[in-house]
């Protein structure tokens, strides 16, 4: 290595350099590793974490209220939308719950952004960056696998293979339509933003 003050070449260990007598510093650890190990640098910059978290429980705000998880649509015979099932809708059942836990996920998440008493509690606790998420892809999840939510998307699918068969018993020119709705795609755009901002925090071994 080589003296900072003169330049002169100093053997490994010595305390001081042997021509000018200045202290030896030592190399930065990513010098002396060759290409090294450097700390993570998020490419979006930090002021805008707090965009990501809002805009990411506001998405999850939107898709809990509007009622279109799930929708059925048939055009020809004079209809229009002829039924639509929202996460708080009577005959949902328990994705009522999820849909709370959805609400509460979004809730924490902010909490966690914006009120520093919140993020020195769980700042301690391993990975917290990624609790809020968690909980908010565990809950989007379960409504996937809801029993009524699979029987109502079993029935739109169903009914889509057979409306050759509707047509021809009278139903005329049917088009039938459904599937996930607006307040689905809202949630899960909501969830992968909340995921994506733990993710940069973690990376960055935000404090």
């Amino acid at each position: 290595m080589k003296c900072n003050n003169c330049g002169a070449e100093i053997y490994d260990g010595a305390p001081n350099c042997p021509n000018c007598g200045a202290p030896v510093q030592a190399a930065p650890m990513g010098n002396s590793m060759g290409a090294g190990v450097s700390s993570f640098k998020s490419p979006i910059p930090t002021e805008y974490n707090k965009f990501i978290t809002f805009a990411g429980a506001g998405l999850i705000f939107l898709g809990v209220v509007i009622p279109r998880l799930l929708y059925y649509k048939e055009s020809g015979g004079g209809e229009s939308e002829k039924e639509s099932w929202g996460v708080f809708s009577g005959d949902l059942g328990i994705v009522k719950l999820w849909a709370i836990f959805l609400l509460i996920a979004a809730a924490a998440a902010v909490a966690i952004e914006l009120v520093p008493a919140v993020k020195d509690m769980v700042k301690s606790l391993p990975f917290y960056q990624f609790y809020a998420p968690g909980l908010a892809l565990l809950s989007i999840i379960l409504i996937m696998a809801s029993g009524k939510v699979k029987d109502i998307r079993s029935v739109i699918s169903a009914m889509k293979k057979l409306k050759s068969i509707y047509a021809g018993f009278g139903g005329g020119n049917v088009s039938i339509s459904g599937g996930w709705g607006i307040s689905f795609w809202l949630i899960l755009l909501g969830v992968i933003a909340l995921i994506g901002r733990g993710v940069l925090g973690f990376l960055s071994k935000e404090d």
